[in-house]
């Protein structure tokens, strides 16, 4: 399968096989946390990384080391606060709450993605005809707002490839926001050089 072909399963996807005893144990979890704390507080003020990190470890290690239950909330599976845990992170990650996330290696991946930004500004500003500056750069502008025509573009992707060893699956074009292009090539700061 293609990157696009994941994308496009990931676009909509297919809530039906989520087993309904992982809804429920998560909706349990939940309650049980709205009385202890004030309800949805986990989400408004969140939870620093490394303590969601160090709970998720601590309910975890307590279920490998043979205590099912959490005595302390509710007699709740240790398994269902893993649940929890695993769940604040995806929701802090997918609603770009950065701030919460402490821990040391994030430093260096934020310093990627600048490094990304930066790059596609400059080859936008190298590109571009007439001239524009990287104040002038959106995320929401197309290109062609930019004054990067879809052949410039292609000299752009191919010092993209090159700079970060990847490999478009995508072509973009003139009407290609500055985001988007973003948006693409973020996940691959990992593997970046």
């Amino acid at each position: 399968m293609s990157i696009k072909d994941f994308k496009d399963i990931l676009h909509k996807p297919n809530f039906g096989l989520i087993p309904p005893e992982v809804e429920r144990a998560y909706a349990e979890v939940l309650s049980v946390g709205s009385v202890k704390y004030k309800s949805r507080q986990w989400e408004e003020k969140g939870f620093k990384y490394s303590k969601c990190l160090e709970k998720l470890k601590r309910h975890l290690n307590t279920f490998e080391l043979g205590e099912v239950y959490n005595d302390e909330d509710g007699g709740l599976c240790h398994l269902k606060h893993v649940l929890f845990w695993i769940a604040a992170l995806i929701t802090y990650e997918e609603r770009g709450m950065v701030h919460l996330n402490d821990l040391p290696l994030h430093h260096k991946q934020l310093k990627r993605q600048d490094m990304i930004t930066d790059t596609l500004s400059d080859l936008i500003v190298e590109y571009s005809d007439p001239k524009v500056t990287k104040l002038e750069i959106s995320l929401d502008k197309t290109f062609n707002e930019l004054n990067v025509d879809t052949y410039m573009l292609v000299f752009v992707q191919v010092a993209l490839e090159e700079e970060f060893e990847v490999s478009f699956d995508k072509p973009f074009d003139a009407n290609s926001t500055y985001g988007e292009l973003l948006d693409y090539i973020t996940p691959f700061i990992g593997t970046s050089k």
